[in-house]
């Protein structure tokens, strides 16, 4: 892949390492990640980058409570970091936490607004908490941010499913190649 590429030409070199760990993260890929996690707390531990990931290697092992620390860390490191602020959200989803969650991803949302990542976190929990109209507000919010994007960027979350709102009012997020668009139907 390009990070293994890019840490093979530069192996001391941090930037971007949040994004890696969390790749990693999703592909359930623990040995590179603890890998990764070792290396880099080898090489600079006043990085707020290095402790996150650390914290998405604990995380992935279902240490919660230890990654939120690290997290923590990153961000008494780097308070300007939104991808601190979402990744401890996203334990205090895991621990059942969401009010926490939610002040975790508002700390992101405060630090870059266009972080889409806090904002699908945001409306995640409010689906859960079958706050529909809520939610459907946040995940447009990410949408629109992910029209702005250049369309060949591929990270964009490709997991909205379809919905129902005890109140009779269905969304359905569709997502259809590189476009996405939320179409609310009244049933």
């Amino acid at each position: 892949t390009m990070f293994r590429q890019a840490r093979k030409l530069e192996p001391y070199r941090c930037e971007g390492l949040e994004y890696y760990s969390t790749s990693l993260w999703h592909l359930k890929n623990e040995v590179e990640l603890s890998y990764l996690a070792q290396s880099a707390t080898e090489f600079d531990k006043l990085s707020p980058l290095t402790w996150i990931v650390v914290g998405n290697c604990l995380s992935l092992q279902k240490e919660h409570d230890t990654a939120l620390k690290f997290f923590r860390r990153a961000i008494q490191l780097d308070p300007h970091s939104a991808w601190a602020y979402t990744l401890s959200a996203h334990e205090f989803v895991a621990n059942e936490d969401f009010e926490k969650a939610l002040c975790g991803f508002r700390q992101a949302i405060g630090v870059n607004p266009r972080h889409y990542n806090a904002w699908y976190g945001m409306g995640n929990i409010y689906f859960r908490q079958e706050k529909y109209e809520l939610a459907a507000y946040h995940f447009q919010r990410v949408i629109s941010f992910y029209r702005c994007m250049n369309s060949t960027e591929p990270h964009f979350p490709h997991f909205f499913r379809l919905y129902q709102s005890t109140s009779g009012t269905r969304f359905s997020i569709v997502t259809s190649g590189w476009y996405c668009m939320l179409a609310q139907n009244l049933t």
